[in-house]
């Protein structure tokens, strides 16, 4: 990027990326401004690249106010908050984190298939109430291993949590 150049954050950022922006070039942050509509209309056009977050987004006011908006940098996977019918018609390049939260979501979808075939969670909320010496011990649960597992996408998440099966 050039000097030239500005980046407007839609929200806050993690600081160890906030922190290394502006040595690319000038920073300012959308969600710091009390009246963003306000700060968008007067300092809209100064904005060549828009950084957000696959859950901020940007809808197609946010892009409309933006008319030298170049880029928009999204720290997600999905693009489910970004209108891309607006990002399409202004010929915005649109860029996202794609495979860097892969394992961690199979890992979590790994964790809850075990917990709701063993009922892990239900055994403690179980004993937590104090059930156990008044109920008695939860029922027997089946095993995952040995298992069929159906898959419905084969995307990213779903290819590695295969795997992980």
């Amino acid at each position: 990027m050039t000097m030239s150049q500005k980046i407007l954050q839609a929200c806050p950022l993690p600081p160890p990326l906030a922190g290394k922006l502006p040595a690319l070039c000038p920073v300012e942050t959308l969600s710091d401004a009390p009246d963003q509509a306000a700060f968008l209309r007067e300092r809209g056009a100064e904005f060549t690249v828009l950084i957000t977050t696959g859950t901020q987004g940007a809808d197609k006011a946010l892009i409309d106010a933006l008319p030298n908006l170049k880029a928009i940098c999204s720290l997600g996977v999905g693009y489910d908050a970004i209108d891309l019918n607006a990002v399409r018609a202004r010929g915005v390049m649109l860029s996202n984190t794609p495979d860097v939260l892969n394992d961690c979501v199979a890992d979590l979808a790994m964790g809850l298939l075990i917990d709701t075939v063993r009922g892990i969670s239900a055994s403690d909320r179980h004993v937590r109430r104090g059930d156990w010496p008044r109920v008695g011990p939860t029922m027997p649960s089946t095993r995952v291993s040995g298992k069929r597992l159906g898959m419905l996408g084969m995307g990213r998440v779903g290819q590695v949590i295969a795997r992980r099966a």
